[in-house]
């Protein structure tokens, strides 16, 4: 019986120290796991984008306008150092009338709240130099990306702009 007991104990003890071992190797190491993911989401960011489409959107997610049209002119580009540059405007024959807007600048990438940060350097609209645009991103398929402004306006009014862009070149 004594031996039974000290089998059964020496089984119960590996069995608990292989499960703690096994959670400790499953749990997310805070540092190098948020590296590897932001790098992750980064390569996944990494080329040149077509704007498909251009949305203002209410709280409830319903398109209210579009601000350059059915077919608007867009193009998006990250690259490998960090660095951005966005086009949106109107396409066809409205672009020459209206123009659109531009920056350039760098970017990063917050896993955690799946937000890319485009820190503005130059832009059309100077209010937004030396300002950070944050965009929620989603991947929608290998080729397709959907960046959504935080929602913003007076009290009340949550809307937001929801960018689809299409990859054209890696």
């Amino acid at each position: 019986m004594q031996r039974t007991c000290g089998v059964l104990s020496a089984l119960v003890v590996a069995a608990v120290s292989a499960a703690v071992a096994l959670v400790a190797t499953s749990a997310p190491s805070s540092g190098a796991d948020a590296r590897h993911a932001a790098a992750s989401v980064k390569r996944q960011l990494l080329g040149t984008w077509r704007l498909v489409s251009f949305a203002t959107v209410d709280e409830r997610g319903a398109t209210t306008r579009h601000p350059y049209g059915q077919r608007p002119a867009g193009k998006l580009t990250y690259t490998v150092d960090g660095q951005i540059w966005a086009y949106t405007g109107e396409g066809g024959q409205a672009k020459a009338a209206r123009g659109g807007n531009w920056y350039t600048g760098t970017f990063t990438v917050d896993t955690k709240r799946r937000i890319v940060s485009h820190r503005v350097q130059y832009s059309s609209i100077r209010e937004w130099e030396g300002e950070s645009l944050l965009r929620t991103y989603q991947f929608n398929g290998p080729r397709r990306l959907t960046l959504t402004t935080l929602p913003a306006g007076p009290e009340g009014a949550k809307s937001r702009l929801v960018l689809r862009w299409q990859k054209v070149a890696s």
